[in-house]
């Protein structure tokens, strides 16, 4: 995003990630919290990465989603190859967390179709236009990638 002359910065919530000046390392809840409140209080919209595998992923999923309600949005990306059967096969209380993550996003990009089904099957049909959209933004992002800018394919 900084290539393309996007404000950007990353929140890299990993325990294990060592000290670096490509992110910004988070220590615990309350530092995430307290970070993603300064981003959103400075009106940036959030890309929020997550593996989808686990309760941990979904907890920040969620915290994310709702810090993004108070400002221009959010989207979630999706990419372990574990997500879709962690999401079929989680216990209920979780699948609600799931969908209530799901719901708090404009956008869900899945990098695969098996992904896509797993959240498409684990909600409502708002959920499936979301990563219906998703699946077309990550399209038209490969395309700009492979191809470049409208002028170049004119």
């Amino acid at each position: 995003m900084k290539r393309a002359g996007q404000q950007s910065s990353v929140l890299n919530s990993d325990p294990r990630a060592p000290e670096s000046d490509r992110y910004i390392k988070i220590s615990g809840g309350m530092d995430l919290i307290r970070q993603l409140v300064r981003h959103v209080g400075n009106d940036w919209m959030l890309n929020v990465h997550e593996s989808g595998h686990n309760p941990t992923s979904w907890a920040i999923a969620a915290v994310c989603g709702v810090a993004a309600q108070f400002g221009p949005g959010a989207t979630l990306m999706l990419h372990s190859g574990m997500a879709p059967g962690y999401i079929r096969n989680a216990p209920k209380k979780m699948r609600h967390v799931i969908r209530l993550a799901c719901a708090l996003y404009r956008q869900i990009i899945c990098v695969n179709d098996e992904i896509a089904s797993a959240v498409a099957d684990s909600s409502k049909a708002a959920i499936l236009q979301q990563v219906t959209n998703g699946v077309h933004m990550r399209m038209a992002v490969l395309f700009r990638l492979l191809v470049g800018t409208a002028e170049a394919v004119a």
